[in-house]
């Protein structure tokens, strides 16, 4: 059986500093983090988790080519990131800052740990989607390499909005 991939690789940073002075702690998600993942998703999706406790916990257990890292201030949790490595692709699967964290960098700190983590295994290519009507996050992806690719009709199951489907070439 497949190592997970939490277990055979290492964060380029275990710490970020936002405004100068607080410092927070980067990790990989654990079982143990899956109560504030679905937190932090209430957070910022209008009081829905899209990813349910079972999905988590699969993804976390049965998925060795799934990763989560987690971003703490004081050992609360402010923001994740999760991802899978596959074919030579990373696809972010969800990315999510609690709303009194953000625009702080703390997003572009968590794609940088993904993007060296899949160069690091020879990923040629991240991808990911957006909402159609999440104009700032598909700004920051620009920012970071991402060009948008095609639209994917009624992506999410929860509105049925359209997604923007971004690739970036590693």
């Amino acid at each position: 059986m497949k190592r997970p991939l939490s277990e055979t690789i290492q964060l380029t940073s275990s710490r970020y500093i936002i405004n100068d002075r607080t410092v927070l702690a980067v990790r990989m998600g654990q079982l143990s983090d899956i109560t504030a993942l679905i937190k932090i998703q209430e957070q910022c999706y209008q009081g829905r988790a899209p990813w349910h406790r079972q999905a988590l916990v699969n993804e976390m257990v049965d998925n060795p080519d799934s990763l989560f890292i987690v971003v703490y201030d004081e050992g609360y949790p402010v923001a994740f990131i999760s991802a899978w490595f596959r074919q030579g692709e990373c696809h972010i699967t969800n990315i999510a800052t609690i709303p009194s964290y953000s625009r702080q960098g703390i997003a572009t700190c968590l794609i940088n740990q993904i993007t060296h983590i899949a160069r690091s295994f020879g990923m040629k290519l991240m991808t990911l989607e957006v909402r159609l009507s999440n104009t700032s996050a598909q700004r920051l992806y620009q920012d970071l390499g991402f060009e948008p690719e095609t639209i994917r009709a009624g992506y999410y199951s929860d509105t049925k909005e359209d997604a923007v489907h971004m690739v970036r070439e590693l």
